[in-house]
């Protein structure tokens, strides 16, 4: 992955690439198993929430956008509280 082409020609850019090269492989390959944990904990959490608060009448805090009827509803609601 080529981040900055333009800079293969400066000589002082060895450092700045040295650099990116540290940014990809902490976004990349550090970041990545957090994000897919988190979205999995979530996962969870929007399945275990539609079986236990379906029913739950509208009325109060329940209304058509935050409620847990359906699993995109569900997950968004859970992201819009994490």
């Amino acid at each position: 992955m080529r981040l900055f082409p333009a800079l293969k020609g400066v000589q002082g850019a060895r450092g700045m690439r040295t650099l990116t090269i540290a940014l990809k492989w902490s976004l990349f390959y550090d970041l990545l198993p957090a994000l897919a944990l988190y979205g999995l904990i979530t996962f969870v959490y929007a399945i275990f929430g539609m079986f236990v608060f379906r029913d739950v009448p509208a009325g109060g805090i329940m209304d058509e956008t935050i409620n847990f009827r359906t699993f995109p509803v569900s997950f968004a609601l859970l992201f819009q509280v994490d």
